[in-house]
């Protein structure tokens, strides 16, 4: 990885996890992960 990319990541993952202006607190995790309970509505 570039080391520009490391550092961006690196910063994203230590800002972003701490953002609190929005009242909810996310948690990042691998995309292999994400589940969707179901079709999306029409």
């Amino acid at each position: 990885m570039d080391s520009a990319l490391i550092v961006i990541d690196a910063h994203h993952n230590a800002t972003l996890s701490s953002i609190s202006s929005f009242g909810v607190k996310i948690a990042a995790i691998p995309a292999a992960d994400i589940a969707f309970g179901g079709a999306a509505p029409r």
